[in-house]
């Protein structure tokens, strides 16, 4: 089945039954690249995002990419569709799809996020886009999901935190992120290593919103792993991005290198 900016593989859920759980797709797709402030479209080589709803996989699992469908693919378990979670019909559908899309969204911009692909400081957790799936699906009128999720992952620190800056300064402050991120021409942040990493994206959020957010990433990284970004760490990704709203120079990208 194909809508605006999916193809959707499903050979063990009948027609019937997927039809009316489409529309969802192509709604936070739209929401995203508002959120986001940008968009993953047109896809290198495809024209739309794969959706695969596999027989195989276990209730609950997921992946941004797929051996069978590539890179620009979303796996979930077939079973997804018509399991009630949280009280929710189809919870692991809604929250999946949207959870793995987020990952591709980020991973095309930039690989080796700390706070989505896991790092030793967030104690390999995913609190980025676990806290968008809280906000996105409040934002597209599934309560119900968003609810489920906080049930799911609402005392992590880290979700905490990211819905914490999310409520302060709004969107605003991760688009600059993501902003600051392709001027830099950052398109691995597992370049650097942690705690440098993490303390890159803390100084271009602080940067963002004109805040040192240093302590509340400490007292969230802390409480997860017992680990925390050094001053040190801090002040050395301000030295390599003194400017991030700004393209850098070559100059600066020689002593960056």
């Amino acid at each position: 089945m194909t809508t605006k900016y999916w193809d959707v593989y499903a050979p063990t859920v009948s027609s019937a039954t997927l039809a009316p759980l489409l529309p969802y797709l192509d709604s936070f797709i739209v929401q995203l690249a508002a959120d986001f402030g940008y968009t993953i479209f047109p896809l290198p080589g495809q024209p739309r995002l794969i959706l695969f709803l596999d027989p195989t996989m276990p209730l609950g699992a997921a992946s941004a990419g797929t051996d069978k469908y590539g890179p620009y693919s979303v796996g979930i378990s077939a079973a997804s569709v018509g399991a009630t979670i949280y009280g929710v019909a189809n919870f692991w559908y809604y929250l999946l799809s949207l959870h793995e899309t987020i990952n591709i969204w980020t991973g095309t911009l930039a690989q080796g996020w700390p706070w989505a692909d896991g790092s030793d400081l967030w104690k390999g957790s995913s609190p980025f886009p676990s806290a968008c799936d809280i906000v996105i699906t409040e934002e597209l009128g599934l309560t119900a999901v968003s609810s489920g999720q906080v049930q799911n992952v609402g005392s992590d620190p880290g979700v905490q935190l990211i819905l914490s800056l999310q409520k302060t300064y709004g969107w605003k402050v991760f688009q600059d992120l993501f902003s600051y991120i392709q001027k830099q021409i950052i398109s691995d942040l597992a370049a650097y290593s942690e705690p440098l990493r993490t303390a890159i994206i803390c100084w271009f959020l602080s940067y963002s919103c004109g805040t040192d957010l240093l302590p509340q990433f400490n007292s969230a990284v802390y409480a997860k792993s017992g680990l925390t970004i050094p001053q040190a760490a801090y002040q050395q990704a301000q030295s390599l991005f003194p400017n991030p709203s700004e393209q850098p120079t070559t100059l600066t990208m020689q002593i960056k290198q």
